[in-house]
C-alpha cells in the first residue's frame, strides 16, 4: 500500500547527528541578521561550518538602545550524513519533502503529549546508537546536541567475551538484547541472570556505557541552564526530565537516572497516540505530528527542488490519465 503513495507522501526524515542552539545578536537593520548568525556558526557548532547543512529562523525580535536584538534558533546536522540518508530515500523511490532536527520532533511529541509546562525540562531520547538530549523551556527547544550511545552500546559491552568461572561466556547479540530487557539497569547485585552470568559481571560490562550516559545528561544539563536563562531572560534551570526511545524500555532506567541525578525522571509514553507497540517512539509521533509545520527545515534547496519536481510530475501525470480518459469515453459515446 506504501509503494503507491510515494509520489505524493509528504516524506519527513529526523537529521542525523543534529544540533539545535539559541543565538542572539544584535544588529542595525533585519538584512544583517543572516550575516551576524553566520559569524557566530563557528562558536556554536561542534564540527566546521563547510561540513555543515544549517538554518534558522527569528523568534524573537526587539529594539534595545536603537539595535534590533534578536533571538535566533539554529539548527545543523552534518551535510555528508544528511546526503547518506536522502540518496538511500531517493534510491528507494521516496522523495524527502523536509528534514526536521530531531529536538523539534521530540519537543513536538511532548506538546501533543501536553507533558510541557512552564517549568523547562530536559528530553532524552534514548536509540540504537544515539542519544538525542533537548533543553525545552517553556514549549521551545532551546538546545539539543546528539551524542553517539545508545541500546545496541549495552548490548556490544554484553557481548564482549569474558572469563566465569574458569571458562571464556561469550552471549550472543539475541542473548544480550534479552537481559537489557529483563535485568535492565540498577538491579540488584544478588544472584546470577539468564542466560548464566553472575549479576555482578552483568553490572560490571554495563556500568561504563551508564556512566558515559550520565555523563553526557549532566553535562546538557549544566550548559542547558545558562541557554535556557538566556533564552528567556532569567528562565528557569531544568528540574525534570523526560525519557523516551528504545533506551527507556530498560527496566529501573527511569529510577535509576532519577537516583543519579536527584531529580524526577519520568518516561514519555507515547501510546496515546501510536498504540502499545510505539509507547516510548516519541521521535516517530514527533515527526508524524509536527512535520507540516517544523521550522528550521534542513532539507537543502537542491533536493527541495526535486521533491517539488516530482510531486508535479507525479500530478501532471494523473490529471492527464483522467483527461485521456475522459477522451476516450467521450469519444464513445458519439
Amino acid at each position: 500500500p506504501l509503494r503507491r503513495q510515494r509520489l505524493r507522501a509528504e516524506v519527513v526524515l529526523a537529521a542525523p547527528q543534529s544540533y539545535l542552539r539559541s543565538l542572539q545578536v544584535r544588529v542595525e537593520t533585519v538584512k544583517q541578521i543572516p550575516q551576524a548568525g553566520k559569524e557566530q556558526r563557528p562558536k556554536l557548532l561542534p564540527f566546521e561550518l563547510e561540513r555543515a547543512q544549517v538554518h534558522f529562523v527569528v523568534q524573537r525580535q526587539e529594539v534595545r538602545e536603537g539595535q534590533l536584538e534578536c533571538l535566533l534558533s539554529v539548527a545543523a546536522c552534518e551535510r555528508a550524513a544528511l546526503e547518506r540518508s536522502l540518496e538511500a530515500l531517493w534510491r528507494c523511490g521516496w522523495a524527502p519533502t523536509q528534514v526536521m532536527p530531531a529536538a523539534l520532533a521530540l519537543t513536538a511529541a511532548a506538546n501533543a503529549l501536553h507533558v510541557l509546562t512552564t517549568e523547562a525540562k530536559l528530553i532524552v531520547d534514548i536509540g540504537e546508537r544515539c542519544t538525542t538530549l533537548v533543553v525545552v523551556d517553556g514549549d521551545q527547544a532551546v538546545y539539543a546536541r546528539d551524542v553517539n550511545i545508545g541500546d545496541e552500546h549495552l548490548t556490544d559491552a554484553l557481548t564482549m567475551p569474558i572469563a566465569v568461572g574458569g571458562h571464556t561466556l561469550t552471549l550472543s547479540r539475541e542473548d544480550a538484547h534479552t537481559l537489557t530487557r529483563t535485568i535492565g539497569v540498577g538491579a540488584a547485585s544478588s544472584g546470577p541472570v539468564q542466560p548464566a552470568m553472575p549479576m555482578a559481571t552483568y553490572q560490571a560490562l554495563v556500568q561504563p556505557v551508564l556512566e558515559q550516559l550520565e555523563s553526557e545528561v549532566r553535562r546538557t544539563l549544566a550548559v542547558g541552564v545558562q541557554t535556557s536563562m538566556a533564552h528567556a531572560h532569567g528562565g528557569h534551570a531544568p528540574r525534570r526530565v523526560l525519557i523516551s526511545g528504545v533506551g527507556a524500555q530498560w527496566p529501573r532506567c527511569d529510577q535509576w537516572l532519577s537516583e543519579r541525578l536527584e531529580i524526577p525522571v519520568t518516561r514519555m509514553e507515547c501510546a496515546a497516540l501510536l498504540g502499545a507497540s510505539g509507547s516510548s517512539q516519541a521521535l516517530l509521533c514527533g515527526l508524524v505530528v509536527g512535520g507540516p509545520s517544523a521550522s528550521p527545515d534542513l532539507l537543502p534547496p537542491a533536493w527541495r527542488w526535486r521533491s517539488r519536481l516530482v510531486r508535479a510530475l507525479a500530478l501532471a501525470s494523473r490529471v492527464l490519465l483522467w483527461l485521456i480518459c475522459a477522451i476516450w469515453i467521450g469519444a464513445g459515446w458519439q
